[in-house]
């Protein structure tokens, strides 16, 4: 059980960071690339 946790955890992680991703690049062109560092 603790394992599954765990991994739907990882999973919506996964999902939220992804989502971020998508927001950084979309918004982007405001922000200089080399901020990625």
């Amino acid at each position: 059980m603790f394992t599954s946790f765990l991994s739907w955890i990882g999973s919506l992680a996964a999902s939220t960071g992804s989502k971020a991703c998508w927001v950084w690049f979309t918004d982007e062109p405001k922000m200089p690339k080399s901020l990625i560092k």
